[in-house]
């Protein structure tokens, strides 16, 4: 992944493009795919992927750098992602049963902070889905959770859909 700042050219990140014929070359090769600009252009989003593994990242193109640290943890299943449009905050989804991942989280930004994390909702309790849908004009991010399941009866349609205000800092039902 390159980028180019100012005209000069920065390697963002970089794998083997190609797996060699004994795979022995099989941790280093990425695929990389989905890049996006935040609103303001301050940072890039990307997929990166492997063999049998994916992940998004952010990188910081003021600072150079790739954003670490538990929204780098929690982008590792996210299937939702991205930034308000102010840039102030960062939001994610991602609900793998399959590798474990069960997340909807919003991180200030800069320092990406987790600011609130609907599973901190005793409201979300039983819940393993979860979608999220940033609303600008509303300056909110809704979550809507799915899959319940208490003590193992599934209950396919029951759902929950819980609203964070940006503005307000508050969770409306």
């Amino acid at each position: 992944v390159f980028l180019n700042k100012g005209g000069k050219e920065i390697t963002v990140d970089q794998g083997d493009a190609q797996y060699d014929s004994e795979y022995k070359n099989l941790p280093y090769v990425k695929h990389f795919s989905d890049p996006q600009f935040s609103p303001n252009g301050n940072y890039l989003t990307y997929s990166m992927a492997g063999w049998e593994w994916s992940f998004g990242n952010i990188y910081d193109i003021q600072k150079n750098k790739i954003i670490t640290g538990t929204v780098a943890d929690a982008l590792s299943d996210a299937h939702q992602y991205g930034f308000t449009a102010d840039e102030k905050n960062f939001y994610l989804c991602s609900s793998s049963r399959f590798s474990g991942s069960l997340a909807g989280a919003i991180y200030s930004v800069p320092g990406f902070k987790v600011e609130y994390n609907v599973f901190s909702d005793p409201r979300a309790k039983n819940f393993f889905g979860v979608d999220c849908a940033y609303d600008k004009n509303n300056n909110s991010i809704s979550y809507k959770l799915s899959d319940y399941e208490d003590e193992n009866n599934p209950q396919k349609d029951k759902t929950l859909t819980l609203r964070y205000n940006l503005a307000t800092h508050k969770v409306e039902e």
